[in-house]
């Protein structure tokens, strides 16, 4: 079987598509005619601007269209079959035969590339004053134990925050910060803490031009998480943090968490992951 000629209209309304009075299509009056063809296949390359489409665009383009050919087959001897062809779809409403489509395309329009500086930074909250402690902690070995938090170079750097009665609390986020030197840092947000009866409401918030993508709360009468109870361990790895969202959502700026169950003076240890122009 192949190919003898094919042609193919397009257009905005079913109107548009070549028909005689009486409703039954013209292919030889559509827009796009292959003349006389040999194989079994053939393409028509239909560029936008002759379609009305202009990218970008947000809105979709609907378009009619009739697929016809005619084919033929092989019957031996110099001799051939022909048959017209189309392209599945409704029929048209003339007594000849011959059926039309639509198609919707849409304009493909890329995010603009993240500025030269785009980049993710590990954060971490800092109180005011001596509510903020730093922690540079080497868990590598046990004991996983509150002393091996004294200030090892090789160890994770952060914040532990408290203790806090009752009451609101703002922490500094600061993002890059290694050592908790915050000059080699760059300030991203704050965390508010509302602690009221035995429930608090921690909320990271960024400012402008930076998002969150992950966050990683502690919030607890010791002062960083004790992983284990039984054996006394601790952990710093935010990952193990009882209470986590990860994965959140493209360009969230604002994320809380409702702690329950509290008592007394606690302490907060907060991390994110953040993310823009640094």
């Amino acid at each position: 079987m192949g190919i003898d000629r094919s042609t193919f209209p397009y257009c905005t309304g079913l109107s548009g598509i070549p028909v005689t009075k009486k409703g039954n299509p013209i292919p030889g009056q559509f827009a796009y005619n292959s003349g006389p063809i040999t194989g079994t296949t053939y393409t028509f390359n239909i560029p936008f601007s002759s379609l009305n489409i202009t990218c970008p665009s947000t809105a979709p383009f609907s378009r009619y269209y009739a697929a016809h050919c005619v084919v033929r087959k092989d019957l031996g001897g110099g001799s051939w079959q022909t048959e017209t062809g189309w392209g599945a779809g409704p029929g048209f409403s003339g007594s000849n035969w011959g059926m039309y489509n639509q198609f919707t395309l849409y304009c493909d329009n890329p995010p603009p590339p993240p500025p030269p500086n785009y980049r993710c930074e590990t954060a971490f909250g800092k109180g005011i004053g001596s509510l903020a402690t730093c922690f540079i902690c080497n868990f590598e070995d046990p004991p996983y134990l509150l002393q091996n938090c004294g200030g090892s170079q090789g160890g994770r750097w952060g914040w532990s925050n408290g203790p806090y009665n009752t009451g609101t609390y703002t922490l500094e986020l600061w993002a890059g910060a290694g050592q908790c030197i915050t000059s080699n840092g760059t300030l991203v947000g704050s965390i508010n803490i509302n602690y009221s009866g035995s429930t608090a409401v921690v909320t990271f918030t960024t400012t402008s031009g930076f998002t969150l993508d992950e966050v990683h709360l502690y919030v607890g009468s010791e002062p960083l998480y004790k992983r284990t109870v039984g054996q006394q361990e601790y952990t710093i790895a935010p990952g193990q943090f009882p209470n986590i969202a990860e994965g959140l959502p493209p360009n969230t700026t604002s994320y809380s968490f409702n702690i329950n169950n509290l008592s007394g003076p606690i302490y907060v240890v907060a991390h994110a992951v953040v993310c823009g122009n640094f």
